[in-house]
C-alpha cells in the first residue's frame, strides 16, 4: 500500500512539473509573439519619420531654388520691357524688388513763404526737384504711397482758435497741367498762448511720369523748424507698383 501511494505522489508531483514546463513554455511563446509585435511597430513608425523628415528636407531646397529662379525671372522681365521700351527706368533691379521706399524730403518754407522741398534720402536717382525746389517729379508710371508730416507751433496774436490745413497737389500734364488735390489733412486747435500741433496724412494714388508733386499750408508762418531736418515736417514717397 505505501508503495503504491509512493507511486501516486510521484506520477501526480511528474503530471504538475509537465504541466508547468507547459504554461511556462506557452508564457514564453506569448512574449515573443507580443516583443516580435512591439518591434514590428517600432521600426514601422521609425520607417514613417525617416520619410516624412526626407520628404520635409526636398522641400526644403526645392523651395528656395524655385523662389530664386522666379527672382531671376523677374529681373529678366524687367530688363527685357525696358530695352523693349528704350527706357531705363531703373538702375539696379534689387532697388526695385527690396528697396520701397523711394525718396524722403524736408517741407521748409522759402523767403516768399512757398513750401519747399529737399531730399533727406532719395534711393533712385531719378527723383528731381523743380519750380524751385517747389515739386517733386515723378520719373515714371507707377501706384506710391504718400505720406506728408508738417508741425506747427506759435500763436496767431488776432485768434485764440488756430485753423490748420495742409494739401498735396497733383500738377499732371495729361490733365493739361492743372491743379488736382490728392491730399487734404485739417484740424483746429485752441491756442491763447504759445501751442505746437503736428499733423499726419497718407494716401495710395497713381501718378504719371512727369506729374508734379506740390505741398501747400495755409499757416506757413507757423511751421516749426526746429530739431533735425526731416523728422518734424517730411514728405516720403514710397513705390508700391510700378505700372507699364
Amino acid at each position: 500500500m505505501e508503495a503504491n501511494g509512493t507511486s501516486r505522489t510521484e506520477a501526480r508531483e511528474v503530471r504538475d512539473s509537465y504541466t508547468m514546463l507547459v504554461e511556462s513554455d506557452a508564457f514564453a511563446r506569448e512574449n515573443n509573439r507580443a516583443l516580435r509585435r512591439d518591434l514590428c511597430v517600432s521600426r514601422v513608425i521609425i520607417l514613417a519619420l525617416l520619410v516624412t523628415h526626407t520628404a520635409f528636407c526636398v522641400l526644403l531646397y526645392i523651395q528656395p531654388a524655385s523662389g530664386g529662379k522666379n527672382n531671376e525671372t523677374l529681373k529678366e522681365s524687367l530688363h527685357l520691357a525696358q530695352k523693349d521700351e528704350g527706357t531705363n527706368d531703373i538702375q539696379n533691379p534689387e532697388d526695385y524688388f527690396f528697396s520701397p521706399l523711394v525718396a524722403k524730403m524736408a517741407v521748409e518754407y522759402n523767403q516768399i513763404y512757398k513750401v519747399t522741398m529737399r531730399f533727406i534720402h532719395n534711393q533712385l536717382e531719378d527723383f528731381k526737384l523743380d519750380d524751385r525746389n517747389q515739386s517733386l517729379l515723378i520719373p515714371f508710371d507707377g501706384k506710391y504711397r504718400l505720406g506728408l508730416q508738417i508741425t506747427y507751433s506759435g500763436k496767431d496774436d488776432n485768434e485764440d482758435i488756430i485753423h490748420l490745413e495742409h494739401k498735396i497737389f497733383n500738377n499732371s500734364p495729361s490733365y493739361g497741367d492743372q491743379d488736382l488735390l490728392v491730399l487734404s489733412a485739417v484740424d483746429t486747435v485752441c491756442c491763447k498762448q504759445l501751442c505746437r500741433k503736428s499733423i499726419y496724412s497718407e494716401t495710395i494714388s497713381v501718378f504719371s511720369m512727369g506729374d508734379k508733386i506740390r505741398v501747400e499750408s495755409n499757416n506757413i508762418r507757423l511751421i516749426d523748424h526746429g530739431g533735425q531736418p526731416g523728422t518734424q515736417n517730411f514728405l516720403t514717397l514710397q513705390l508700391i507698383s510700378k505700372i507699364y
